[in-house]
């Protein structure tokens, strides 16, 4: 449940709130729009925290301006073998 009365998130926060999605989700892939709903952030505080998740090399933007973790979403198969087992 989001809580509109609590002060605003600080650009640190927001960008933890982001990678603990990504995280949690490895092959999570995003807009821009869906991460700011996801993580009730505001426009302009999501674009700076993605741009520093992207400056640092944890996020990546794909050429249709979707964002997924550095490594992984599609390039997993790769590390794999090119199959994917179920556990």
């Amino acid at each position: 449940m989001l809580n509109h009365d609590l002060a605003p998130p600080s650009a640190h926060t927001a960008r933890i709130r982001i990678q603990v999605e990504f995280i949690e989700m490895p092959d999570l892939k995003l807009s821009k729009s869906q991460i700011r709903r996801l993580c009730d952030l505001p426009s302009d505080l999501c674009d700076a925290a993605l741009s520093a998740l992207v400056a640092s090399g944890f996020l990546r933007q794909r050429g249709d301006g979707s964002f997924l973790r550095s490594g992984l979403g599609g390039q997993s198969e790769a590390f794999s073998g090119g199959a994917r087992t179920a556990h």
